[in-house]
């Protein structure tokens, strides 16, 4: 397959992709989603944060004015005696509001990681009537 065009589907599975070409994939993939329907939100779950940073300074570089949302992991463990730090708590809630509340006019790619996928959310009614 020409890695050119990637077709764009509703449900896709890439694995296997070599690191630092993991940027320019999901750069395309981002730009082709294009049509009649609002652009699409593709997720790709990096397996730590020091590899979802390569990843998005990677995408800024390939697609710097395509929308990227990274959403890290808690960086305590639950029941825990110390409470998250700050900067990842804002980090967080930033990027849930931008996904409950912002509009999808551009396509969008959701940084994350293996740890943050696992832990839980709190619905998306409850995040949209807090913020408002």
């Amino acid at each position: 397959m020409d890695t050119t065009t990637i077709p764009v589907h509703e449900n896709l599975t890439l694995a296997g992709v070599p690191e630092g070409l993991d940027a320019l994939v999901l750069s395309q993939l981002a730009r082709e989603d294009t049509g009649p329907q609002a652009p699409g939100i593709l997720v790709h779950v990096a397996r730590d944060d020091r590899r979802l940073d390569t990843v998005e300074t990677a995408l800024r570089f390939f697609a710097p004015k395509l929308r990227v949302i990274p959403f890290p992991a808690w960086d305590t463990v639950p029941y825990d005696r110390i409470g998250p730090n700050s900067e990842i708590v804002a980090r967080r809630v930033t990027a849930l509001a931008k996904l409950v509340l912002g509009g999808r006019k551009e396509p969008t790619i959701v940084l994350t990681t293996v740890n943050a996928v696992l832990q839980r959310l709190p619905p998306r009614d409850f995040i949209r009537r807090s913020l408002k």
